[in-house]
């Protein structure tokens, strides 16, 4: 594995930033859980809170990126990204990452070019584990507009239905520095109730450190490209170019701090 991340770091330096999702852009973001109706699943990032014998609604921090995979052209479909960095000062920081997918069943697992976020179904390619090691995937699907974007975020386990969790709210755009230091890599997580699971899953993680070896210390511009994220809503775009400042939109309400 040294030797891939090695040869992943040789490549990312010689395209000047990352080889998987190359162009994308960053914002704040908060997740308000809910739980899912008739079940638990043994983390609070899913659950929500312990009250007594319930569980109640709860708000983390998080950060999130919006990407194409391949860094396509303007109007060319590509594999989307949608990058989540949960936030959580007590029991650590937890990273899903999904890709554009369909909504049929055999091919649910498996990355689908798409044009925009708005309406796209979104999800993890392969199982995480949750609580005392129920496996399960994660789903999201986008919806919003200027200034309210969000992600509906479900969770199944295998074979069964799929069922929502919580609500992903974007926030302001983080500058494109930011965009450039931030790595998601679901496999370094300290977090014993949310885990990635599987050979696959570790490979995964050793191309996203190979990726993310090598990338420069400024953003490069992207040759001033930007993808709609709200399907032909102008207001909400991913700024793939570091001078794309009027992007994105910020969203208002969003705090910064757990509000569990």
């Amino acid at each position: 594995m040294d030797v891939v991340e090695s040869v992943g770091g040789t490549v990312s330096r010689w395209r000047g930033g990352r080889i998987l999702h190359p162009r994308g852009r960053t914002f704040t973001a908060q997740l308000r859980v809910y739980g899912s109706a008739g079940r638990t699943w043994g983390s609070p990032l899913l659950d929500g809170l312990p009250d007594g014998h319930r569980r109640r609604p709860c708000r983390f921090r998080a950060t999130v990126r919006l990407s194409k995979g391949g860094g396509t052209p303007v109007g060319v479909p590509d594999v989307l990204g949608l990058a989540v960095r949960v936030h959580d000062d007590r029991d650590g920081d937890a990273d899903l990452l999904l890709s554009s997918t369909t909504r049929l069943p055999v091919l649910r697992h498996l990355p689908v070019p798409a044009f925009t976020f708005d309406g796209t179904p979104f999800g993890s390619l392969l199982a995480y584990r949750a609580g005392a090691g129920q496996r399960l995937y994660f789903g999201a699907v986008g919806h919003g507009d200027a200034g309210d974007f969000r992600f509906h975020l479900s969770a199944r386990a295998p074979g069964g239905p799929w069922l929502t969790f919580a609500v992903l709210h974007l926030g302001p755009p983080l500058p494109p520095a930011d965009d450039t230091r931030i790595a998601f890599d679901p496999t370094v997580s300290r977090r014993d109730d949310l885990r990635v699971t599987g050979v696959v899953q570790r490979l995964r993680g050793v191309a996203y450190r190979a990726s993310q070896h090598g990338r420069p210390a400024q953003p490069q511009r992207a040759g001033g490209v930007t993808e709609s994220v709200a399907g032909s809503r102008p207001q909400w775009t991913v700024a793939v170019d570091s001078t794309a400042e009027t992007a994105a939109r910020t969203s208002p309400g969003v705090t910064r701090s757990n509000a569990g």
